[in-house]
């Protein structure tokens, strides 16, 4: 729709039980303020690309959360 998952969640005001772990991916930055418990994919730029370690991480963290999507 018209709105984005990460406005729509916030709106929701809904509270997720600490001890569990969120997969989010970067559409969801600042979800930390939120979210304590939460895991995000390292974000590369121009003056620091990310290392074979970030790119790998990056990697098992999106294959876990295609499985959940």
């Amino acid at each position: 729709g018209k709105k984005h998952d990460f406005r729509i969640f916030k709106e929701s005001k809904l509270r997720i039980n600490e001890k569990i772990i969120i997969n989010a991916d970067t559409g969801y930055t600042g979800i930390l303020k939120f979210h304590k418990n939460s895991v995000l994919p390292k974000k590369r730029s121009k003056k620091n690309p990310l290392s074979g370690k970030d790119k790998r991480n990056n990697k098992k963290l999106s294959s876990q959360r295609v499985l959940t999507e």
